[in-house]
């Protein structure tokens, strides 16, 4: 069992235009204000980013901006981060929050959807293709039964650990 188990949400897509990047970010910057999630802005600078293109692992580097949202202290950061050729590639894991918080990023990326070229949404509970909140929840019921078995198979793992990036590790051996 490692940190990358658990209920995510993996994005990724292109801005339609470059004028529409920052109404990407308006939007979302509502949508946290309207939900009463605390956000940043991530202001444009030279950063490093971690990515996966054909299944291997490459980096980015070069100006990024958009915005950190943090919908729920149990909730990884969801992050808008678009490189300068507004793609962006990332994911947030839901299942320590709240099951309506899982809902509400659904809705944020679907708010945001059509200002991209496409936007591909991979969501580990099926609820961004099912809008089964039934089965959104039976997602994270297995996921919990999944750690419990995994804590009674080696009692050294314990978690959730919050990582100094923001991510959450669901188990770590100490």
């Amino acid at each position: 069992m490692n940190s990358t188990m658990g209920i995510t949400i993996h994005f990724e897509g292109g801005i339609r235009a470059e004028s529409e990047l920052s109404e990407v970010v308006n939007r979302a910057r509502r949508f946290a204000t309207d939900s009463r999630w605390h956000y940043v802005d991530i202001p444009e600078e030279i950063r490093s980013l971690s990515r996966v293109r054909n299944e291997k692992d490459w980096d980015y580097f070069g100006l990024t901006s958009g915005i950190e949202i943090v919908p729920h202290e149990d909730c990884e950061p969801l992050r808008l981060e678009f490189d300068d050729e507004n793609y962006i590639q990332e994911y947030t894991k839901t299942q320590f929050a709240p099951v309506s918080v899982h809902i509400s990023i659904v809705d944020l990326l679907r708010q945001i959807e059509p200002y991209f070229v496409s936007l591909d949404v991979v969501d580990e509970s099926d609820f961004w293709d099912t809008k089964d909140v039934a089965e959104l929840e039976k997602s994270l019921s297995r996921f919990f039964e999944v750690v419990e078995d995994e804590k009674n198979k080696n009692p050294k793992l314990t978690g959730p650990y919050r990582l100094e990036n923001g991510r959450i590790a669901d188990l770590l051996e100490n």
